[in-house]
């Protein structure tokens, strides 16, 4: 169906008559002579389009008769008026309902593209059922949450198809930078035991990865909170591999092709190793802090003196002393917890590479003056609170169970939805689309 411009031109009155006891009365009147309005007015918008539609492809349909059609709109449930047409050139057949032509490319029947927006909208919040009473709260029409789903599953997976095609919704930045800081985690979910799936694994991995080029303060001097500058985010549920590689191609098209120092941080996982040493090969890699602090503190509990003995060599990035450190830690630990020696020594000595790379970064990046704060730290509390807003709030409450696909597709919709600009030109092109149209932006 060839997209061409029609003219509407509807007109819808507004009367008010009554007597009232108070203001509250007065204003649902008010309220419901203005939804009535409304519900006429898009009834004779609906009305017009078509008949201009038509017109304007004349030569190839011609109308037959009117029909009315149930859709839930903004303001209601409306019965909209739905021209059947036929084609010219049919012997048999060719009737078509003119309503569900313009409707091609929603992911329902039922509901207009406001209420589908709003209802991708509120998935990403808490859960399906919850966002269908939040749609029925809005449009005083009570929606299935299946319905709220097929809206989710739809929308998806259109969107990992384009970004399986490297095709971006997201803007890229336009200026250049020093630094560019990658972290990667990945969060754990349960998988649904459905059917097929009860002989497959039982849980699956969702990964997260942030890119951001420094932090700034936010409010008055004496606050401690920040802000990434020029932060990117990409969620999934594919292979580590596959995840690795769409990471990289994200971080050089929005920040450019290179000129400016590239620093990853995560933990000592061999998946991510290889995403490293594949993806990110001339990145300053640095180990993450946390997961030392996290081992240290299971091999000697409460003992905070060999504690603070282990982790001293990792914050003066001298790898060797913190192998010393353990090799001469307090021999009743060693024989107490052999097993956590062991992965304690082995963890450090695999990854030391990672704690001695911080001193490869300038000071600049790496130290904070007055109110510029160092755009790099060793912690993971940027990834780890992405993984919280990303995943841990919607995805493991009440101990739920997801298909890693239908969960791959939430995601990216959530993702997509933080930046609401990047999420609105997205819309734009997607909705009432049929075909497999680039969404990215204009170089």
């Amino acid at each position: 169906m060839d997209e061409k411009t029609i003219r509407v031109s509807a007109i819808q009155e507004l009367k008010l008559h009554g007597e009232y006891r108070s203001v509250k009365d007065l204003e649902d009147a008010i309220v419901e002579a203005v939804l009535a309005g409304a519900a006429g007015l898009y009834r004779e918008g609906w009305a017009v389009f078509q008949e201009g539609w038509l017109e304007a492809n004349r030569d190839r349909y011609i109308a037959i008769r009117w029909r009315e059609r149930r859709m839930i709109t903004p303001f209601g449930a409306v019965m909209v008026p739905a021209r059947v047409i036929r084609e010219r050139e049919a012997e048999q057949g060719g009737y078509h309902s003119l309503v569900k032509m313009l409707r091609r490319g929603l992911a329902t029947r039922e509901l207009s593209p406001a209420v589908e927006l709003a209802a991708l909208e509120a998935a990403p919040e808490q859960n399906y059922r919850p966002a269908a009473r939040r749609l029925w709260q809005w449009c005083r029409v009570r929606v299935s949450h299946w319905v709220v789903w097929s809206c989710v599953q739809y929308y998806g997976h259109k969107l990992q198809e384009q970004e399986e095609r490297d095709w971006w919704p997201e803007k890229a930045l336009k200026r250049k930078t020093g630094i560019v800081v990658t972290e990667i985690d990945t969060a754990i979910l349960r998988t649904q035991r459905w059917g097929e799936a009860r002989r497959g694994p039982e849980h699956f991995g969702m990964h997260v990865g942030v890119h951001y080029t420094g932090r700034e303060p936010i409010g008055w001097l004496r606050r401690k909170d920040v802000r990434l500058c020029d932060k990117t985010v990409l969620v999934s549920t594919g292979g580590i591999g596959t995840f690795g590689n769409m990471l990289r191609k994200q971080r050089d098209r929005h920040y450019g092709g290179g000129g400016y120092l590239s620093v990853m941080l995560s933990d000592g996982d061999e998946g991510l190793k290889w995403v490293r040493e594949r993806e990110f090969p001339n990145s300053v890699w640095l180990l993450d802090r946390w997961h030392i602090a996290e081992k240290v503190r299971t091999y000697v509990g409460n003992n905070d003196i060999e504690y603070a003995r282990i982790m001293r060599g990792v914050y003066e990035c001298r790898s060797e002393a913190v192998l010393e450190a353990i090799r001469t830690s307090d021999q009743r630990l060693q024989q107490r917890r052999p097993r956590e020696f062991r992965e304690l020594f082995g963890y450090v000595l695999g990854n030391r590479e990672g704690i001695e790379a911080y001193r490869q970064i300038p000071k600049k990046f790496r130290r904070s003056v007055g109110r510029k704060i160092a755009a790099v730290r060793a912690g993971s509390g940027v990834i780890e609170k992405q993984v919280e807003v990303q995943v841990n709030r919607r995805f493991k409450w009440q101990g739920r169970s997801w298909s890693p696909i239908r969960a791959d597709r939430l995601a990216q919709l959530a993702w997509l939805q933080r930046d609401r600009t990047n999420w609105r030109h997205w819309w734009d092109k997607q909705c009432l689309s049929t075909t497999r149209v680039n969404p990215s932006w204009d170089p």
